[in-house]
């Protein structure tokens, strides 16, 4: 009895419900009983297009996707619109409530099948440090670069090539939005940056077909205000700023930086949560990775980089809590200095970015990675002014390796002699371990660098030679460590003195 009566009461819905033709991923997802992150995923890969509001043609989908509308699917869509109706004009009594309504639908069990493996990756579009539909902030000092390092990252993207060691990357389409720097500024920035590079004409190409600059310097992008000791929250701006987004099909925004976008007090944690819960929601509507570059405090200029935090940033913890990634731009300190072995000459040109302040969707940075500010000279000089000199950023990679003293030269080899290390650089952690432990280093990115310049050294110089031989697992032979036939000199040996007469 009860089955017949919910049958009746299905179709008298399904009956009485006008079935819309386009719809959000959730609506969609009602009506042909999809997940609507397969949805999302369809879109994201232009395999179903959506309008300017973000919504999709149903019968695209269905087409795509190999299903029709149910029944089903019409009474879930019709339960979900019943109960915002509801809700809307407060018929259960309670106190209404606003669009946080939306956590009420969406509870979801975790099946006892579930598959890691079933689910989709993580939509990085560039290296770990952006992710589509979120927000990463990137926080240094002021005259570090970060509009240098944000523009050079959205020039690589539109092309699709790695020149800031991030790693293999697909083309996508940008957006930068720079409210300190005017557009020529932009432009002189971008030419010294595909200058150095040696971009081709086809990489040129790309950047003008992928890369849209905004400057804010004659009209600022503001996303709020701060009136009568309340936020308000421009909604003709940030609806014009995600129809732009839309329209250009971006997948990946720069916003630089945060205090143009907004009038409000920066140490004020309710007031800014505000602009930043909306400044997420341009990042999860219009499914774009957002890049927003914001301001250290003035205390921690002379901070190591090994010491980066998300505490680093300015003003309110607000700004920071909600974001999943928080890189951090600084100059070297004294201390990373000798820690890199960093020429005195170089010291004053090489920045570093450590993803060690925040990461909460992939393993965190331990060490950092350097660049280094090299001056591009431009031949527009005229009468009346010098030509241009403009910096453009690179990987910056040293050569010398680890500072060992004699001691620690000779335990190290000591062990080599001793022991069974594995040359190849699949397998040669242990010899690395060795090293770093002997010479109290952390074991990073950068120490791997300067461990692998030095064992190249000790190698020419003869100390440490490579050769086939036996490692315990392993049924054939591979190359490893052995000691060379020279031994390091030393600066306070003695030398053979002749006999006196």
């Amino acid at each position: 009895m009860k089955q017949e009566i919910k049958r009746m009461h299905r179709r008298m819905m399904t009956q009485t419900i006008s079935v819309p033709t386009r719809g959000n991923v959730t609506l969609v997802g009602d009506l042909l009983e999809v997940n609507p992150h397969r949805i999302a995923q369809l879109g994201r890969r232009r395999e179903v297009r959506a309008d300017a509001n973000g919504h999709y043609d149903v019968q695209e989908v269905a087409r795509v996707v190999g299903r029709q509308v149910t029944a089903k699917g019409i009474e879930r869509y019709a339960r979900r619109l019943a109960f915002k109706k509801r809700i809307a004009s407060n018929e259960s009594g309670r106190t209404p409530v606003d669009k946080g309504v939306r956590w009420y639908s969406r509870a979801t069990h975790i099946p006892r099948d579930l598959d890691i493996n079933a689910l989709p990756p993580r939509a990085y579009l560039y290296g770990t440090y952006l992710q589509r539909g979120q927000v990463t902030l990137l926080s240094a000092s002021g005259g570090v670069g970060k509009s240098a390092w944000s523009l050079s990252a959205g020039i690589d993207l539109a092309c699709g090539a790695d020149h800031l060691g991030a790693g293999a990357f697909k083309k996508r389409k940008v957006l930068v939005y720079n409210g300190e720097d005017d557009t020529e500024e932009m432009m002189r920035r971008a030419g010294a940056f595909m200058l150095h590079h040696g971009f081709s004409a086809d990489m040129r190409l790309s950047v003008e077909q992928n890369l849209a600059v905004v400057s804010g310097a004659d009209g600022p992008l503001r996303f709020a205000d701060y009136k009568d000791g309340k936020v308000v929250i421009l909604k003709e701006a940030v609806s014009l700023f995600k129809k732009m987004v839309r329209e250009r099909d971006i997948e990946v925004v720069v916003l630089d930086p945060l205090i143009g976008l907004h009038t409000i007090p920066e140490n004020a944690n309710s007031e800014m949560n505000h602009l930043i819960v909306e400044i997420k929601n341009v990042a999860t509507e219009c499914n774009v990775a957002l890049l927003l570059a914001h301001h250290d405090k003035k205390n921690v200029s002379n901070k190591s980089v090994a010491d980066a935090s998300q505490d680093d940033a300015r003003g309110a913890g607000t700004i920071t809590t909600p974001t999943r990634t928080v890189l951090s731009l600084k100059r070297l300190s004294k201390s990373d200095l000798k820690r890199l072995r960093i020429p005195a000459e170089d010291a004053s040109r090489v920045v570093a970015i450590s993803k060690g302040a925040k990461s909460n969707y992939s393993p965190r940075e331990n060490g950092s990675r350097l660049f280094y500010m090299h001056s591009v000279q431009a031949q527009n000089g005229d009468d009346e002014f010098a030509a241009d000199n403009t910096v453009a950023l690179g990987v910056y990679s040293s050569n010398a390796g680890p500072l060992l003293s004699d001691e620690q030269c000779d335990r190290v080899l000591d062990a080599i002699r001793d022991g069974v290390f594995r040359s190849d650089s699949q397998a040669n952690r242990p010899v690395v371990e060795l090293i770093a432990g002997i010479a109290e280093l952390s074991i990073d990115a950068e120490v791997k660098k300067r461990i692998a310049a030095l064992l190249s050294e000790w190698e020419a110089a003869g100390w440490i030679k490579r050769e086939k031989g036996r490692v315990a697992g392993v049924r054939r032979e591979v190359p490893i460590y052995r000691v060379g036939p020279n031994r390091p000199a030393r600066e306070d040996a003695f030398e053979a003195v002749e006999d006196e007469d």
